[in-house]
């Protein structure tokens, strides 16, 4: 066999794999996890909405401005500054939908992730449930990476969970 075919063949191969990458990457990933609690509602919607308190329990999270000025509204917005290692990724976050103290809809997003979580907090016997759906979708290059990042994506949203819990067992 020559050169140039087993060029054609090593180019059409890793075309495949790519394309195939592209693929998977642009799929929706989804997570659902809940908790029961002793915290009030009031105290878990605290924690879940208000900049100082998403500080303590949002791993990695350096900041959190707001970028409208109407407060813990639908439509509003912030800018969320992560430090991952030694480089710093600046995301947004916007309220798409609430209900005081049982409902929570967020969608984050960057140039290579939206990320839109779902919080209800109801009541459960004597304690309260937080229950949290999550879907991701990765895009632009981060698509090629998306089939190898969604394991440290779910051990970082784990993380993020047990500081909450911790949080909220400090009341």
């Amino acid at each position: 066999m020559n050169n140039s075919r087993i060029v054609v063949r090593v180019l059409t191969l890793l075309g495949i794999m790519l394309g195939l990458l592209w693929l998977f990457g642009g799929r929706t990933i989804s997570w659902s996890r809940s908790f029961e609690t002793q915290a009030a509602p009031d105290r878990i919607f605290s924690c879940l909405i208000d900049p100082e308190l998403r500080l303590q329990w949002m791993e990695g999270v350096v900041a959190i401005e707001p970028i409208t000025n109407f407060g813990a509204a639908i439509g509003a917005k912030h800018r969320i500054t992560l430090k991952q290692e030694k480089h710093e990724v600046v995301m947004e976050d916007e309220i798409l939908d609430y209900h005081q103290d049982q409902l929570l809809r967020l969608e984050i997003e960057s140039p290579s992730v939206v990320i839109t979580s779902i919080f209800t907090i109801e009541p459960f016997g004597e304690q309260t449930r937080l229950g949290q759906q999550m879907r991701v979708r990765y895009r632009g290059m981060a698509r090629f990476f998306a089939p190898f990042l969604g394991g440290e994506l779910q051990q970082q949203l784990d993380r993020d969970q047990k500081s909450l819990r911790e949080l909220l067992a400090k009341e």
